[in-house]
């Protein structure tokens, strides 16, 4: 379960009250107590539409992986890709850097995988030699095969545009230390 992404139908009144609860269980107050037999954000929203009792899905898949083919089979590095219930690229997590904590440098994105579903076989994510996370077993997709390699680069050229117009205070901050 991922909480970065999650879409819901405020309009339905169910959905509504189980987002206004899952809200208050991420209040400063309550927070301490909640998190206390939980994992975090993502299960106070599965949470709060059990007690509301709202229907919800998940997406069958595990997360998948978004940027350069390390090999023939794998993707390996910090963005992962998540997917909607046909199987398509939906949205990508963890920055459009190369490595969001220890540099400026954006990434560069050519392919992507599917997360593997829930059952078993069917792939698995190790960790390389360079301390990177890689997923293993479904086929690698070209970005540009499924019209999204001009989506990506339009994404990267925004935000360097953003970057260039501004100061973006905090970074030097962030990095003096490396």
């Amino acid at each position: 379960m991922e909480s970065g992404v999650i879409c819901m139908d405020k309009g339905r009144p169910g959905v509504f009250f189980s987002t206004v609860l899952a809200a208050w269980m991420n209040t400063g107050d309550i927070r301490p107590d909640i998190y206390k037999d939980l994992h975090g954000d993502k299960e106070t929203y599965w949470l709060a539409t059990e007690l509301t009792a709202t229907s919800y899905h998940f997406v069958a898949e595990y997360a998948g992986s978004v940027r350069v083919l390390n090999n023939s089979t794998s993707i390996c590095g910090p963005q992962v890709a998540h997917s909607d219930s046909a199987g398509r690229l939906f949205w990508v997590d963890c920055s459009l850097r190369r490595d969001k904590r220890r540099s400026r440098d954006l990434a560069v994105f050519t392919h992507w995988q599917r997360g593997m579903s829930s059952f078993p076989g069917n792939g698995s994510w190790v960790m390389d030699s360079a301390a990177r996370w890689c997923l293993n077993g479904s086929a690698p997709i070209l970005l540009s095969e499924v019209g999204l390699d001009s989506v990506m680069q339009a994404s990267l050229r925004e935000m360097q545009r953003i970057e260039d117009s501004s100061d973006c205070v905090g970074w030097n901050e962030t990095f003096s230390s490396d």
